[in-house]
């Protein structure tokens, strides 16, 4: 999956895992907070002994696949979050970096004005 997703480029093909219930079995105590949570390609790399349970199993998740915004998230062992949230910041830091070149290609056009200007006066 990770060799996958570097072949692709950019974000890649997969974003991480949905664990879901195996067959009829009932989730253990331990697991049940995981079921039918999102575990990003990021944390599983992490923590790969989240990969690990007995009564999930997973299914794969796309980068262009829309979860629900009440969607839970793991972000380490025992630490949850709304995939709202997640979305929100990862949103917001796109956001972020889009201001960020703008400003570097206005500064950019102002300085190459500025010294169309300037190499003019000379002439």
């Amino acid at each position: 999956m990770l060799d996958a997703n570097l072949q692709a480029g950019g974000r890649g093909v997969y974003s991480g895992f949905r664990c879901i219930r195996i067959g009829g079995t009932d989730v253990s105590a331990d697991e049940a907070p995981y079921l039918d949570a999102f575990l990003p390609l990021k944390v599983a790399v992490r923590y790969p002994r989240l990969m690990g349970f007995t009564t999930l199993t997973y299914e794969d998740v796309f980068v262009n696949e829309q979860l629900a915004p009440a969607t839970i998230t793991v972000i380490r062992p025992g630490k949850f979050r709304r995939y709202r949230f997640v979305r929100l910041i990862s949103n917001m830091v796109s956001l972020i970096k889009s201001g960020a070149y703008l400003a570097v290609a206005l500064v950019a056009a102002a300085a190459l004005v500025w010294l169309a200007l300037k190499l003019k006066r000379f002439r």
